[in-house]
């Protein structure tokens, strides 16, 4: 269901993992035709949704603040390398 995989796409954009794993979990599993669920479905969605929480959830990327005197310090010291 596009609705689903919108909403599941929205919640990795957020970094909202657990929130996406549950929102995989709750995808279709009815039967289209006759709207009855389908127990291959439920277990489908489930393992998906483990799947996709297998490999743990992913650790913050640490900020680094450079301040504009570090930058030209920085520079300073490779343009002297680059004219030796």
């Amino acid at each position: 269901n596009s609705r689903t995989l919108k909403n599941a796409i929205e919640a990795i954009n957020r970094k909202d993992y657990k929130g996406a794993s549950d929102i995989i979990r709750s995808g279709p599993t009815r039967n289209a035709a006759t709207g009855l669920v389908v127990p291959g479905l439920v277990t489908r969605r489930n393992k998906e949704a483990d799947l996709f929480l297998s490999g743990g959830l992913p650790s913050p990327i640490p900020t680094i603040i450079v301040s504009s005197s570090l930058l030209l310090l920085i520079g300073a010291v490779i343009y002297k390398q680059v004219t030796k």
